[in-house]
């Protein structure tokens, strides 16, 4: 109650032009005596003679309804208020050590401000000589004067005042030592094929076509086995890795040897005309051929035909499965069979043939020399001319027959 009294005396009291201060002040002072009514919230000035002589209005008897004021006459004057030094008696003007910010837009209604310290960081107040105005004349490579300055020079040198036309560039001519606008050189370019110089060595990241790279690391070429297309097919010179069936190819083929057909999964063939259709083969060389799986053929008209069967040299053959032959025109026929040497057939299953023209064609037998034949099952013929033509027989030295068993 004491606050609401407080309250409504301070409003009646500035109403009337009257200021509340303590007694103490050294100014005129005048004493008044109020009486509150709480049902209709009036305060009245109660008569000074009443009050002295004690005859007090019934409604200001009671405790907390009559309260006396003393009044300070100021005569008028500001400055002599208290609390002009309390901020939250003015909430709405600017405090001399800047701590209060503006909660609005602040309209200086046409005047300027004035005696501001020059800007050093973001977010300061520019002062008018750090601002680029209106009228000041541009400098480096502009030209003119602000708004709208115009570029008559690039990093200093200066451009020249013929307009450019359609599809024109800049370019520096020493002559009039000037940025000239001057046509495209071969009218632009769009297209990567159509620029200059893509044969210089600008790219140290690539592999030459032609040339030498020097690679510290050596480089990989990575692909997904049974996806892909083979990269080229039909005759030519090159040097072909593919993917799709991790088959290696280098040399030079004059037909369809390393097309995709022909080329077996995890194989190799190098050099002229060499086809390595059988999975996992291998043929090197000139017009050899691997066929078999896991089959390799080596040197000039080699065939291996059969599975892990080896042809090496001139014209041999192994068409036997696992046989070998070795030389020039030897020929294994026979499962397992192996023939070394010039003209040389090992045609059973198992036999082996060494020499010059020897020949083992029964099951398991052998004929080394010259002129040499085992014609029949473990038969053994060896020396120069000779036969051995009966089952298990032995045939040795010049010219003899071993007909029996």
């Amino acid at each position: 109650m004491n606050r609401r009294i407080a309250g409504l005396e301070r409003r009646v009291l500035l109403a009337a032009g009257l200021t509340v201060a303590v007694a103490t002040q050294a100014a005129a002072q005048t004493v008044i005596d109020l009486c509150y009514v709480e049902k209709t919230g009036v305060i009245y000035r109660i008569d000074p003679d009443d009050v002295l002589d004690g005859n007090l209005p019934a409604e200001c008897v009671k405790p907390g309804k009559h309260f006396r004021l003393t009044l300070v006459d100021v005569e008028g004057e500001h400055g002599k208020l208290m609390g002009l030094g309390d901020p939250a008696h003015h909430p709405y003007a600017f405090l001399i050590d800047g701590s209060r910010a503006l909660t609005g837009d602040l309209l200086a209604g046409g005047n300027k401000l004035t005696g501001l310290a020059a800007a050093t960081g973001a977010g300061d107040a520019v002062r008018h000589e750090q601002a680029v105005l209106d009228a000041d004349a541009a400098g480096g490579d502009l030209g003119g004067a602000y708004p709208d300055p115009t570029v008559v020079a690039l990093r200093g040198k200066a451009i020249s005042g013929t307009a450019p036309s359609d599809g024109q560039v800049l370019t520096w001519d020493a002559a009039s030592q000037s940025w000239t606008p001057t046509a495209a050189p071969g009218g632009g370019a769009s297209d990567h094929g159509s620029l200059t110089g893509l044969m210089d060595d600008d790219h140290g990241l690539y592999l030459l076509v032609n040339g030498v790279r020097t690679a510290t690391d050596g480089f990989a070429v990575t692909g997904t086995t049974g996806s892909g297309n083979i990269p080229t097919s039909g005759f030519g010179t090159r040097l072909m890795w593919y993917p799709n069936k991790a088959a290696f190819r280098a040399g030079y083929v004059n037909g369809s040897q390393w097309d995709d057909g022909n080329i077996g999964r995890s194989s190799v063939a190098l050099g002229n005309n060499s086809t390595a259709s059988g999975d996992w083969s291998m043929a090197m060389g000139s017009q050899t051929t691997a066929s078999g799986e896991g089959a390799t053929a080596s040197g000039s008209r080699s065939t291996a035909s059969a599975r892990g069967s080896t042809a090496m040299g001139s014209e041999t053959q192994a068409t036997g499965l696992a046989s070998t032959a070795i030389g020039s025109a030897a020929v294994a026929s026979g499962s397992g069979a192996t023939a070394l040497g010039h003209l040389t057939k090992a045609l059973g299953d198992g036999a082996f043939a060494a020499g010059i023209q020897a020949e083992a064609r029964g099951y398991a037998s052998t004929a080394i020399g010259s002129g040499t034949l085992a014609e029949q099952n473990a038969s053994v013929a060896m020396g120069f001319n000779v036969k051995a033509g009966g089952a298990t027989s032995l045939a040795t030295g010049d010219r003899t027959i071993a007909s029996g068993t």
